[in-house]
């Protein structure tokens, strides 16, 4: 649609040439369909998908007719029009719902596209008032004259409102969308229950914008927003409403009705550790298991002074490890039903824990490379690290710290099959020079989740970094390249 044309004073959106002819030519593309379904051409099956997409729903005595209301505003004539198609077509009475829509409840299906054809007279339509797709957008009632506002929130309402109908994009998403949008610190819009709410502040230099708020809702799961941007500048919104869609169309659940809402999708992919993290949410896994599965796709921008490479190891640098190990078998246990609550509580908190302090103190110290240990165990990180360096790295395997259980477990035989094709494949990089227990090297190999860093830094940096962060612990030294690049002592 075209740019917003709003008029004083009573801030409506006025439709042009363009418009009517659009909302036009749906109510004559719905009269020939209900046609076609009153002729038997068309299955209820058939038809249901279009009258969805026109507002009109088959409720168990009669359709229901669901009238859009842009962010709740009417004039006094579409109001009077409102009245007369209640009259002619229902029981004089409608349903104005808390999304600011009216329902007609004993619509009869012949007169459908007539009641259309009406509201179009007055610049009205049933448009996305059904379906997956994003409904009408809502606003605070008091918009326009809540002495507390910052700005006007229903002329934002309409740019979204323009730039989600009909979006190709859009109009086949895992479930309903709902957009709400406030102008005043006082809630009055609900903008925290709702797919995505939009609260219009000021910023410290007086700059508007807004605070972004996704996965709220009610229903049988009710979940209020998380907070995913505290600032958003206006001329950013419409982008980031369009990358926050096309990851909930890309992975919210379409398999269970119940759990296809991006409420689920936000919490599932855990929001308060990305903003933790400072990194945006682009998506994660969708998966159809009867396991869990649990992955982000993130995105971020760093200096590339702060960028530190796993190659880069110097013979006479110390090893130091961040993180206990050992979360791949205490989660192979846990599905075998063989691990204590307590060993399972210890894990979720090693893999809840970010590396972002134990990443900020290694800043201040003369480190020469690092890594994550994470899916290829701390043996194949350290290879890559010791092959990408041309050094070998000496591990003490008694000074490597596990997770509670971890050892009893791998005892137990739960291990993993990305624990079996590590050991596969790194092993024969790896000379042993002392006796280890088959449970202790089962571990070294162990696929990590949210692991610790393995960190190669001066040695006289050595023992102020351990002191500097106290999880931190030595593992080992780098030496000069020796016939394999591991070594274990």
């Amino acid at each position: 649609m075209p740019d917003t044309h709003f008029y004083r004073p009573t801030h409506f959106y006025h439709y042009d040439d363009y418009d009517r002819t659009l909302v036009a030519e749906r109510v004559e593309q719905f009269r020939d369909q209900v046609r076609r379904r009153i002729a038997g051409e068309l299955t209820e099956e058939q038809f249901k998908p279009l009258r969805l997409t026109n507002g009109l729903y088959l409720q168990l005595h009669a359709y229901m007719l669901r009238i859009a209301i842009p962010y709740g505003t009417l004039s006094s004539r579409q109001l009077r029009k409102l009245a007369d198609i209640s009259r002619k077509y229902d029981r004089g009475y409608g349903h104005f719902t808390t999304r600011q829509n009216l329902q007609l409840n004993w619509i009869k299906l012949e007169d459908a596209p007539d009641a259309l054809a009406a509201l179009a007279e007055v610049d009205m339509h049933a448009i996305q008032t059904s379906g997956n797709c994003i409904r009408n957008v809502t606003a605070d009632h008091y918009a326009g004259a809540a002495i507390d506002e910052i700005e006007d929130p229903r002329i934002w309402c309409e740019i979204v409102r323009q730039w989600s109908t009909l979006h190709p994009e859009f109009s086949f998403l895992p479930r309903k969308f709902k957009i709400a949008i406030t102008g005043s610190p006082n809630d009055r819009a609900a903008v925290r229950v709702h797919d995505i709410g939009l609260r219009i502040w000021a910023n410290e230099a007086g700059e508007v914008g807004f605070e972004v708020i996704v996965g709220g809702g009610l229903g049988r799961t009710p979940m209020i927003g998380k907070t995913l941007r505290e600032f958003l500048p206006r001329d950013e919104l419409l982008a980031y409403l369009e990358a926050t869609l096309r990851v909930y169309n890309r992975y919210g659940r379409r398999d269970n009705l119940y759990k296809a809402r991006i409420k689920i999708l936000v919490h599932e992919i855990g929001a308060e550790k990305m903003r933790e993290a400072e990194c945006s949410i682009l998506g994660g896994h969708s998966v159809a298991d009867e396991e869990i599965k649990f992955g982000y796709a993130v995105t971020g921008v760093i200096h590339p002074a702060r960028v530190k490479p796993n190659a880069g190891a110097r013979p006479g640098d110390a090893l130091i490890f961040t993180k206990r190990i050992g979360t791949g078998v205490i989660g192979t246990a846990l599905k075998r039903g063989i691990a204590s609550d307590e060993h399972v509580e210890g894990a979720i908190r090693s893999m809840l824990t970010l590396n972002r302090r134990a990443c900020e103190e290694m800043l201040r110290f003369e480190v020469h490379g690092v890594t994550d240990v994470s899916g290829f165990g701390l043996i194949g990180h350290a290879r890559e690290m010791a092959l990408g360096s041309n050094v070998t790295l000496e591990i003490q395997v008694a000074s490597i710290r596990f997770l509670p259980g971890a050892l009893e477990y791998s005892r137990q035989g739960a291990l993993s099959g990305g624990l079996r094709n590590n050991r596969e494949f790194a092993e024969c990089v790896v000379s042993r020079e002392t006796e280890i227990s088959p449970e202790a090297e089962n571990l070294l190999y162990d696929p990590q989740t949210s692991g610790g860093l393995l960190i190669s830094l001066a040695e006289a940096d050595a023992a102020a970094f351990e002191r500097a962060y106290p999880d931190a612990y030595r593992i080992g030294c780098v030496l000069p390249r020796a016939a394999k690049p591991i070594r274990l002592i």
